[in-house]
């Protein structure tokens, strides 16, 4: 059934519902400070990519901190959902995009960190559907390094 919003407008609206839909703990935890998932995620990343020493470094750790929470979340589920892939992981795999640069700016891998969630990362990409969606990571780290040297960071 076609709601006649644009496609952001519905993906805003899914992103907000996710606090919800998700433990209370995490809500509470990730959205502290945060209005939304993609705020806390965008401003950590964003410190990562043009920080150094202390400050990325607490940047970095509340990044690992929430993916974490998140990861509890998920538990031994195959999807937030259950069985089936669902609206909260179309949500959430769509910052999978950004993992290369922030790990890249920040010397430190994510999947060392929270295997689980790149794991279950790698199967929401096993979807076609999914994995053709999404920008190339390598892409938008690119776009990251272009973005610092026009501010003039490193």
């Amino acid at each position: 059934m076609a709601t006649g919003l644009p496609i952001l407008s519905l993906l805003e609206m899914l992103i907000a519902v996710i606090p919800i839909v998700l433990n209370q703990d995490i809500a509470w935890h990730c959205l502290h400070g945060y209005p939304s998932l993609p705020l806390l995620f965008s401003d950590l990343g964003r410190k990562i990519c043009t920080t150094k020493g202390e400050e990325q470094e607490v940047d970095k750790k509340e990044l690992i901190d929430s993916l974490k929470l998140l990861e509890g979340e998920l538990g031994d589920k195959p999807f937030f959902g259950g069985e089936k892939l669902g609206f909260v992981d179309l949500a959430i795999v769509s910052f999978y995009t950004y993992f290369l640069a922030y790990e890249t700016c920040g010397n430190f891998s994510i999947e060392v960190e929270c295997s689980n969630f790149i794991a279950w990362t790698k199967r929401c990409l096993e979807i076609e559907s999914v994995s053709k969606s999404l920008a190339d990571p390598q892409k938008v780290y690119g776009f990251v390094l272009h973005l610092k040297k026009a501010n003039g960071i490193e």
